[in-house]
């Protein structure tokens, strides 16, 4: 077997740090020719491109890769994991595994890339192995640090991420209005949470995040229990 009939698989995400919307994390599956080609645009994370390139890249990376793997987290799956599963890091490492279990059914895997969000690169890769089952648990796992600069394969899941994500976020203000950039410290998008007079608009916002689950507790419309829940 040669070196292109062995796959690579680089996973990374989007909308990690907003408290509007979900997480998108993705997989690009590659084999090395094909990571060739893409690398011949893709240079930079997803933060190095403007919105207009970033899609035009996107269209390239998902017509030259074997495949992109997508889970897209919603915001009351990520407070459950906030809450009562041990935190972002653990709902990624899970979510990461998913990916690599169910990539290895189909490609034979050489060697997986994960950009790391521990502290500790290491104590990543383990927490994605404990998910794993015994057949593939010798796989060969590669956590680091800013694996999304410098590895193109994570490079093209960012920017397929962010792309993705990008467009539900877009979606979301047609439908509920202007929540500016979906971040906790936006006065825009405190404002929002605050003041909307949509309900099911809260159904979008992380109510883990203690500052946001303050100003939902503030408000004085009365039937918000469905959409704080359990959160408080």
């Amino acid at each position: 077997m040669t070196d292109d009939e062995l796959f690579i698989l680089g996973i990374d995400e989007a909308g990690r740090g907003p408290v509007i919307g979900p997480m998108v994390i993705v997989g690009v599956v590659a084999t090395p020719n094909q990571i060739g080609i893409i690398n011949k645009h893709v240079k930079k994370d997803s933060k190095g491109y403007t919105p207009l390139k970033r899609a035009t890249l996107y269209e390239y990376i998902v017509n030259t890769a074997k495949d992109i793997l997508v889970n897209k987290v919603p915001p009351a799956e990520i407070d459950e994991w906030v809450i009562n599963r041990g935190g972002l890091n653990e709902m990624e490492a899970y979510y990461t595994s998913k990916m690599i279990i169910d990539a290895s059914s189909r490609y034979r895997l050489g060697v997986i890339y994960v950009d790391a969000c521990d502290a500790q690169a290491e104590n990543y890769r383990n927490r994605i192995m404990k998910y794993l089952p015994d057949e593939i648990r010798d796989i060969n796992i590669v956590s680091e640090h800013k694996a999304d600069e410098k590895y193109t394969i994570v490079s093209a899941a960012s920017i397929v991420a962010k792309t993705i994500r990008d467009k539900i976020i877009e979606e979301l203000r047609d439908k509920y209005g202007d929540f500016g950039s979906g971040y906790p410290s936006d006065p825009k998008t405190k404002r929002f949470i605050k003041t909307t007079n949509n309900i099911e608009a809260l159904s979008i916002v992380r109510k883990s995040w203690k500052p946001i689950r303050k100003l939902i507790e503030k408000r004085s419309v009365k039937d918000l229990g469905d959409y704080i829940g359990d959160n408080r």
